[in-house]
């Protein structure tokens, strides 16, 4: 009895650490969204969703443009290429040491700042491959700082499907290739299309690998070679550019809510597809 209230007592106190840590964040998040919409709505003109950006209208337009450029071209490479990796490493069992050796070096890739890949990305792609700063450097090096997630998404989503329909269809006599086909693929799409949202949300978000590849020139990108901005790298440069203060908060307002909305999709086909 005694131990039993003890580990009833130690849940009630985690439970209360954990909704106060909730709350903490929760109120935290609001009065900075606060603020930032306060300070940003008012800055919305005509002249920041201008076509050409000036010294005068700060217009967001061409990061716009970029960012979607970026991420396009990003999960159009990406995507198929983590969700095939993904598909490989379910096949391995938890155990295998190649699998072991795999998992960890996706971990790795997966925890380290994304600042390094920018390094990397310089020194690789703009200097030793002589591509400079343009859209496809970007592109290459944010494939490689996406990859590891949307292979870690991919894989799980790939193996809970496998655990629990491959005695199913081994019992029924279904070939493996009929299996991926009509049962596995279609039961993971939904986790891993989560996962890309939440990928592109990502991309959307990262400057520090782009400001040592993509480079910072406010105009959208003509070619895979012309250099450009992404809206994250916009609100980077506008806090420092921008004296008054103004326009970098209304960016700021587009870039909250392009997340916040790509979060909250991949979060509402994540909760359907539980209920389902």
């Amino acid at each position: 009895m005694e131990n039993r209230r003890s580990i009833d007592t130690r849940c009630r106190v985690l439970r209360v650490f954990s909704l106060l840590a909730a709350a903490a964040v929760m109120i935290a998040f609001l009065t900075t969204a606060g603020g930032i919409f306060v300070k940003g709505i008012p800055e919305f003109t005509s002249g920041l969703f201008s076509y050409i950006y000036t010294e005068r209208n700060f217009s967001l337009f061409p990061s716009l443009i970029g960012t979607f450029y970026m991420t396009a071209g990003v999960l159009l490479i990406a995507a198929p290429l983590g969700g095939i990796t993904g598909l490989w490493l379910s096949g391995f069992s938890l155990e295998d040491r190649t699998y072991r050796i795999i998992s960890t070096l996706i971990d790795c890739l997966n925890g380290m700042p994304s600042i390094l890949y920018g390094l990397y990305g310089f020194l690789f792609f703009v200097v030793f491959m002589g591509i400079g700063y343009s859209l496809l450097s970007g592109i290459l090096v944010l494939i490689i700082l996406i990859l590891p997630m949307i292979i870690r998404i991919s894989e799980k989503a790939f193996r809970s499907v496998f655990c629990m329909y491959r005695e199913t269809g081994e019992a029924l006599g279904i070939s493996r290739v009929s299996m991926l086909r009509h049962v596995v693929v279609p039961q993971a799409f939904p986790d891993i299309t989560a996962g890309i949202i939440l990928s592109a949300a990502r991309i959307s978000g990262s400057a520090a690998a782009l400001l040592y590849t993509s480079g910072t020139v406010a105009q959208i990108p003509g070619s895979l070679m012309d250099s450009g901005r992404t809206l994250a790298v916009h609100v980077y440069l506008l806090s420092s550019e921008d004296t008054e203060g103004g326009s970098v908060y209304a960016a700021m307002v587009i870039l909250v809510l392009i997340t916040g909305i790509l979060n909250e999709l991949a979060f509402y086909i994540i909760g359907r597809r539980k209920h389902e």
